[in-house]
């Protein structure tokens, strides 16, 4: 059997848009929300993605303190924004746990 080692990142608001080299890495995902907030800089990411040759995906980041339908709606504006395709990754959610957030 053998298994291929793949190279990706995540990015973030925080991460400037041309601050990873996505020709050296296999895939990238983008943040699209955080709980009900949209990341603005999902679609530019997923854009520089595309150009580097990386496959491109979404995450969103849940908050449990946060109503799961606003989260949801939110997440698939921002994926419509994006304009995921047939063949990219598919759209992940980031679930932690942090003390005080219920």
């Amino acid at each position: 059997m053998t298994t291929e080692l793949l190279h990706g990142c995540d990015v973030s608001k925080y991460q400037s848009v041309g601050l990873v080299t996505w020709k050296t890495l296999d895939f990238g995902i983008a943040r699209a929300t955080y709980g009900k907030w949209a990341d603005p800089s999902a679609p530019a990411h997923l854009a520089a993605m595309r150009e580097g040759g990386a496959k491109p995906g979404l995450y969103g980041f849940f908050r449990a303190d946060q109503d799961v339908a606003e989260q949801v709606a939110t997440f698939w504006q921002v994926s419509q924004l994006a304009h995921l395709v047939e063949g990219e990754l598919i759209p992940w959610v980031d679930v932690e746990d942090f003390p005080g957030h219920v």
